[in-house]
């Protein structure tokens, strides 16, 4: 009996808290302003958009990139929220950082971000030679999409490849 309520206890836990994001998941922080999650790889990278993806939209959270990353151009890299109605409505802070060789394709929302929701920043992020691929609707470098009350300051795009097929609202 006493076995059945401990876990019972353990799946409400976590139904409650919702998904578990620690320090370890990304290379420190805890989210706050003062103390933001940091991104140094291409495995965080992806590890947040991962979280976004499964609904975990980060609002009120703040990140900072904490190195230069590089990314394997041979693997495409999957967008950072998948819609309106899931996308990053956090902080992201390159702190001049550079992100080198991503290879972005896809349909709808493709970018770095697939969709930065309402409150969503980002800010002070290099960009250099990414590969841009985007057959729909929705598409650019930095973003696919900008809900109302999202921003984009201080970021800079260099030596990208664009390829363009049907649809519109690309750049």
């Amino acid at each position: 009996m006493r076995t059945k309520y401990c876990i019972t206890l353990l799946a409400v836990a976590i139904l409650y808290c919702g998904p578990i994001v620690n320090a370890q998941t990304y290379g420190g922080g805890d989210g706050t302003a003062t103390s933001p999650y940091i991104i140094n790889t291409a495995t965080q990278l992806t590890e947040l958009s991962t979280q976004v993806n499964g609904g975990e939209t980060y609002s009120g959270k703040y990140f900072v990139i904490g190195a230069d990353i590089n990314w394997d151009a041979t693997s495409t890299f999957t967008p950072i929220g998948k819609s309106t109605t899931i996308n990053f409505s956090g902080t992201l802070d390159g702190a001049g950082h550079t992100i080198n060789g991503l290879l972005l394709n896809g349909e709808r929302y493709v970018g770095l971000f697939g969709v930065i929701g309402q409150g969503g920043t980002v800010k002070n992020l290099k960009i250099t030679n990414p590969n841009f691929t985007a057959t729909n609707s929705y598409g650019g470098v930095i973003a696919g999409m900008i809900n109302t009350g999202g921003l984009i300051d201080g970021v800079i795009v260099t030596g990208a490849t664009y390829v363009s097929t049907n649809g519109s609202y690309k750049g």
